[in-house]
């Protein structure tokens, strides 16, 4: 894709110090949306139409071969661009920062902007082969160069995080209409009804709890009902034969009549009797109920 690269005027003169014992420092790296012919890319001194900054990801050197690890990423980006230019910026140990080398695409990489691909990103690296004398480092951005070890404790600890750590809601989850209280400190509301109905499966709670209020209000207005609510009769209660008749007026019913034939004889006149004793013995003589030998 990068098939032109390029190390610029700027960066050769870089490379003539560094055999000198310079040493050269990449201090930067930037991608642009614009071109330029071929043959100029030598004389360049900057991006053209840079749109990003990205991070370096690490200089190593194998042999006679230099490789420079860069990192872009859409993170902030408002909006997309078409990715033709990528810059090496460096400087030596002496001197001011310089385009040191840079790459063209004919064709170019889009880069999404953050709200179209959040967490979109470009890893290139730059080989440039050069002698074994040349001392090249460079400054790793921490916010863009990872480890393997690093991204293996990030993940560890994330994974590891039971605090919801992506902040979910209880919409998210489907609990939107939930409140968050216990089971037993919940106050559910509704309206009251005046119609004894049963209770259906599958209805509302709001109108459960209004049948089953109306059903406890009614139960315990008919507990504390004592005018016998329920019609009970004197023949339910073993009663049916009794005259509802106070004492008074029982007593103003008898006379000498009646008891007399309740009684079943006559009672001797008391005003016969001279005394208690002939009374008694009167009695015994009619009514020998006591023993013989059993004297009163």
């Amino acid at each position: 894709m990068w098939e032109n690269t390029v190390i610029t005027n700027a960066g050769i003169e870089l490379l003539k110090n560094a055999l000198s014992g310079e040493t050269i420092t990449v201090t930067a790296i930037k991608s642009g949306a614009g071109k330029v012919d071929v043959s100029a890319l030598k004389s360049q001194t900057a991006v053209s139409s840079i749109k990003q900054s990205g991070t370096v990801q690490g200089v190593t050197k194998t042999n006679e071969t230099i490789k420079i690890g860069v990192l872009f990423s859409n993170a902030g980006l408002s909006a997309g661009y078409s990715m033709t230019q990528l810059g090496i910026y460096a400087k030596g140990s002496t001197g001011s920062e310089v385009l040191f080398a840079i790459s063209q695409s004919t064709t170019g990489k889009e880069v999404p902007a953050e709200s179209a691909m959040p967490s979109w990103s470009l890893v290139h690296n730059f080989y440039i082969k050069l002698n074994n004398d040349v001392k090249m480092t460079a400054t790793v951005d921490p916010e863009g160069y990872v480890t393997f070890e690093t991204m293996q404790t990030a993940l560890n600890t994330h994974t590891g995080n039971k605090s919801n750590p992506h902040s979910v809601t209880k919409s998210q989850v489907g609990l939107g209409n939930v409140p968050n209280v216990a089971t037993n400190d919940q106050t559910p509301t509704y309206s009251d009804t005046t119609t004894l109905v049963t209770l259906s499966s599958g209805e509302k709670i709001s109108i459960a709890f209004a049948k089953i209020k109306l059903a406890i209000t009614t139960l315990i207005n008919h507990l504390a009902n004592k005018s016998n609510p329920h019609g009970v009769t004197k023949s339910q209660v073993g009663l049916g034969n009794v005259e509802n008749k106070s004492s008074a007026t029982i007593r103003g019913e008898l006379t000498k009549g009646n008891v007399t034939t309740a009684l079943g004889f006559t009672p001797a006149n008391q005003t016969d009797m001279t005394n208690a004793q002939d009374a008694i013995t009167q009695l015994n003589s009619e009514y020998p109920v006591f023993p013989t030998g059993v004297q009163l």
